[in-house]
């Protein structure tokens, strides 16, 4: 059981990381989008002016659909389907190992180990929650035909929140968030070492 999660943990990483890779550059860029427009208002006959806020509404739309319109943000519903898959294969590999929470150094590949699997595990909750909502980004009609509806604009609303660390403007959760929103550039690069080091 334990190789069946190794081999569709590694190969979804393999699978998901250059898109895993930009797409977390560009949601961690996104999580300030509301002070950027505060602090750059956007002026359409000055460059300079409007570049900060015409970036982010770039970085934004490529975020939320790749560019691609509905198609990107149902490309990114099974992105999102595969990465709560690939947290919970991760899970189960770290529940089956040593379970430890911190890094430890013996050997090179140990160590390298140890990294990327904490990096996984201590934002096991955020990778769970980005994909859901990803999910629901792309079909949110599923989420309404299942749910009450008070009990569905809470949850919405609060899995929302939860995705872009927006809760009440509060500018230290924001910071936490884009730090915590790199983390799948970390797993994607020491994951793809410890792949190049089997070979």
């Amino acid at each position: 059981m334990r190789k069946i999660f190794l081999v569709t943990h590694r190969w979804l990483g393999l699978f998901l990381g250059i898109y895993l890779f930009f797409l977390s550059l560009s949601g961690s860029a996104v999580v300030f989008r509301p002070q950027i427009h505060r602090w750059f208002p956007y002026n359409p006959e000055s460059l300079v002016e409007a570049l900060p806020v015409l970036v982010i509404e770039w970085l934004t739309l490529f975020h939320d659909e790749l560019f691609l319109g509905q198609s990107g943000r149902i490309v990114n519903g099974a992105g999102g389907i595969l990465l709560i898959l690939m947290t919970m294969s991760g899970l189960f590999l770290w529940w089956r190992g040593k379970r430890t929470i911190w890094v430890y150094r013996s050997t090179q590949g140990s160590l390298w180990w140890q990294f990327h699997q904490l990096v996984g595990l201590w934002t096991a909750l955020w990778s769970l929650a980005w994909g859901f909502s990803a999910v629901y980004f792309a079909w949110p009609t599923l989420f309404e035909y299942f749910m009450e509806f008070d009990s569905y604009e809470r949850i919405i609303s609060g899995l929302v929140a939860f995705h872009f660390g927006r809760f009440g403007g509060n500018f230290f959760t924001q910071t936490l968030w884009v730090i915590v929103g790199l983390s799948p550039v970390l797993a994607v690069i020491t994951g793809l070492w410890l792949w190049l080091r089997k070979l």
